[in-house]
């Protein structure tokens, strides 16, 4: 029996609330065939050709997650995909359990976007990372030493870092094998991992400004 215009609008009423159930109601009534799967870049497509700004992009992410509207684990993987690699600062614009929701979601992610729903990638050997003391476990973390020292001179020439002070933690990640990763990006040749906002200890070694000088040294030599 179709709906009456009293019963749409108190669904919609329900939708608008943040019931979940009621907007997929509405998306997916009983009487269409299948059902609609939003994409993500449906999620983000404005009529008038407006393209989101890139640090924009992970709440324009949460809330079509957090509404029921972005569902299917291969599109949320997509979003995860662009939204994180394109903001500069992903946790300044969502909360580690935000992510830690979406990544549950979708499961481990790649460059493509390639929801590994349900499959676990076990984490490289060693990861290294370089931020201001505030932020120094976080979530992003690279192979690469040579790239988490590029980030730690940018740090030191901003003030984040002082000279004297820690560059570089290296986490060898045998010593943690609870601490499983949840996506790995290498488009911007930065090796990067995403790990979990650690809920524990780390067991790491800090790498000062002055070996890690000297080291860039010999880099320096071995690329001329």
């Amino acid at each position: 029996m179709s709906q009456t215009l009293e019963d749409l609008e108190a669904l919609a009423a329900r939708a608008t609330a943040g019931d979940r159930a009621a907007l997929q109601q509405i998306l997916n009534p009983t009487e269409r065939p299948g059902r609609i799967m939003p994409t993500w870049a449906e999620c983000i497509r404005y009529p008038d050709g407006y393209h989101l700004g890139r640090n924009y992009l992970p709440g324009a992410l949460w809330e079509a997650f957090d509404a029921g509207v972005l569902v299917d684990p291969a599109e949320v993987a997509v979003g995860i995909a662009e939204a994180w690699v394109m903001c500069e600062y992903p946790l300044l614009n969502l909360d580690p359990w935000q992510w830690d929701t979406l990544f549950d979601c979708a499961g481990f992610v790649t460059d493509s976007g390639l929801s590994g729903h349900g499959q676990q990638q076990p984490a490289p050997p060693t990861l290294y990372r370089s931020a201001h003391p505030d932020y120094l476990p976080g979530m992003s973390w690279t192979t690469d030493l040579q790239t988490a020292y590029w980030f730690a001179c940018r740090n030191r020439r901003v003030g984040h870092l002082s000279h004297d002070g820690i560059a570089v933690m290296q986490v060898d990640t045998a010593a943690c094998p609870w601490w499983q990763p949840l996506a790995m990006f290498t488009g911007r040749d930065e090796h990067e991992w995403v790990m979990p906002q650690p809920r524990r200890a780390l067991p790491w070694k800090a790498l000062s400004f002055h070996e890690l000088d000297l080291q860039s040294l010999e880099w320096q030599k071995a690329a001329s």
